[in-house]
């Protein structure tokens, strides 16, 4: 997804692919984003600060990868996440 403009983006799905990268933080760009799974991959590093632009986020999953780094505070003010798979 990285460099990639889709101004109605609502769901993402990426799970089971082996991506081996960070996540783009270009993700974050989608703020119209409902549902983003990009668990099973081998993804690394930590989760992006841009990420706090997706408040409309019911459902993220992010488990099973190589992350690091803290779980960021804003994913609290989510108002709409039912799902949080890390």
């Amino acid at each position: 997804p990285n460099g990639m403009d889709f101004p109605s983006l609502k769901f993402l799905f990426t799970c089971c692919n082996g991506l081996r990268s960070v996540i783009p933080s270009d993700i974050g760009n989608h703020g119209q984003l409902v549902e983003l799974d990009l668990s099973h991959n081998q993804l690394s590093g930590s989760i992006p600060p841009s990420f706090e632009n997706l408040v409309e986020l019911s459902i993220l999953w992010l488990s099973n990868n190589k992350l690091t780094g803290a779980i960021p505070s804003f994913l609290g003010n989510f108002p709409e996440l039912v799902v949080l798979g890390l």
